[in-house]
């Protein structure tokens, strides 16, 4: 008999079917609200406390996508026998955002579009105020797997590329010398996951390090930066720009129509932004399916690390 592998919320009916075909005889896999008692594998990114109770033979949690909310964290902290493990499918998507939100302010991209679209064609013969890649300096903040694909575009722009993470290794700088690295930073880009240890970890006084002419873009999770120091920043003309995908307030749902900010980060010229998508494309729910696969198949095969998620540090 195949190990039980339950995923709570069913795929969509075409990301069901590449599942369901990658799977096909390497476990037996259900789907629904109830998971079944002989439950080896859990795939649920928000868990409830009766759900993990009532399932004696779970050794394994997937959250199906990178974060991990702090309910869920809350919850798998008191089941310390059950491993948890999430995805990294949407790494280079996130990048791909990433890379498009540095060069849009660099490029001055919305701006240009603005003015072009009445017919303006000044900034043709003026205005040279737009920011090459080549030969600057990018200093990645979140050297995991986000990071460095952003590192790799960058490097593909022919940037000097600084990755930083909590401990230094032979990859990348430690987060302790980042006093030493912001002012050096041409651009500054975070893909930090929001933790106790992440949570306001660039303020004022690492904004003040970064050069008048940085642009800082953010695709990790907005309370990295905080909030009330970048926006007096990018109002005051401290720094160049920002690229933002990631914010401070979220809608309860489609209906609720909640600024991302307390401030008004939408009346800056100097700003561009996106709501959280940059995970979100045509081929994501593919590439989701097909990642979650690969990691069900490794954890069977005895592959128990995989994607494995240290709870204590909340990634």
């Amino acid at each position: 008999m195949n190990a039980r592998v339950h995923m709570t919320r069913e795929p969509e009916p075409d990301a069901k079917e590449i599942l369901v075909g990658l799977l096909d005889g390497v476990v037996d896999l259900s789907f629904g609200d109830d998971a079944p008692s002989d439950t080896k594998i859990l795939v649920n990114g928000q868990l409830r406390e009766d759900i993990v109770g009532d399932l004696p033979l779970c050794e394994d949690v997937i959250i199906p996508f990178a974060g991990l909310q702090p309910k869920t964290r809350e919850i798998l902290l008191g089941h310390p026998a059950i491993r948890v493990h999430n995805l990294h499918h949407n790494a280079n998507m996130t990048a791909e955002m990433a890379m498009a939100l540095l060069l849009a302010c660099a490029r001055r991209i919305v701006k240009l579009h603005n003015s072009f679209s009445h017919d303006n064609w000044e900034p043709r013969y003026f205005t040279r105020d737009a920011r090459s890649l080549y030969s600057k300096t990018v200093v990645v903040l979140g050297w995991g797997a986000v990071g460095k694909c952003v590192g790799a575009a960058c490097a593909g722009f022919g940037m000097n590329v600084i990755g930083v993470r909590r401990v230094a290794d032979g990859e990348a700088r430690g987060v302790d010398e980042l006093h030493e690295l912001l002012p050096r930073a041409d651009f500054f880009v975070a893909t930090l996951p929001l933790t106790g240890e992440t949570e306001g970890l660039i303020g004022k006084e690492q904004i003040a390090l970064l050069p008048k002419s940085a642009i800082v873009v953010n695709v990790g999770r907005g309370k990295v930066i905080d909030e009330q120091a970048l926006f007096e920043a990018l109002r005051d003309e401290k720094i160049d720009s920002a690229g933002l995908d990631v914010w401070y307030q979220y809608p309860k749902d489609r209906d609720d129509e909640i600024s991302p900010s307390r401030y008004p980060f939408a009346s800056l010229p100097n700003v561009v932004m996106t709501p959280h998508v940059a995970g979100g494309t045509q081929d994501t729910e593919e590439v989701r399916m097909k990642a979650l696969a690969k990691l069900i198949k490794d954890i069977i095969g005895g592959d128990t690390d995989a994607n494995l998620v240290d709870l204590a540090r909340g990634y």
